[in-house]
């Protein structure tokens, strides 16, 4: 039988910052991605395939980000919760403490 668990908030604040990295480095590739669709929906205006290339640039940079924003929502969600996992276990122990558990 168990004895209870544990939570290594160390690993939780690691794996947020490691989120947060991610969704700070799409935000690059995304914008670059974009504007490079658009200079060539720019370069080819007239032929048929210049709306689509700016619609493509478009979708291409709102979804880089989204997915950007997504990693750093999660980093954010995880050091949350690594703060209130130290404060309960902090609760608890002022708790206990004054009963002498």
């Amino acid at each position: 039988m168990a004895e209870g668990f544990g939570v290594r908030t160390g690993a939780l604040r690691a794996a947020a910052g490691a989120s947060r990295e991610v969704g700070a480095g799409l935000a690059k590739p995304g914008d670059d991605a974009g504007a490079g669709g658009a200079v060539c929906a720019t370069a080819l205006a007239g032929f048929a395939c210049a709306d689509a290339l700016g619609a493509v640039a478009r979708s291409w940079r709102e979804q880089v980000a989204y997915i950007g924003e997504g990693y750093t929502r999660a980093g954010d969600l995880l050091e949350s919760n690594a703060v209130g996992y130290e404060r309960n276990e902090q609760a608890v122990v002022n708790l206990l403490l004054p009963h002498g558990s």
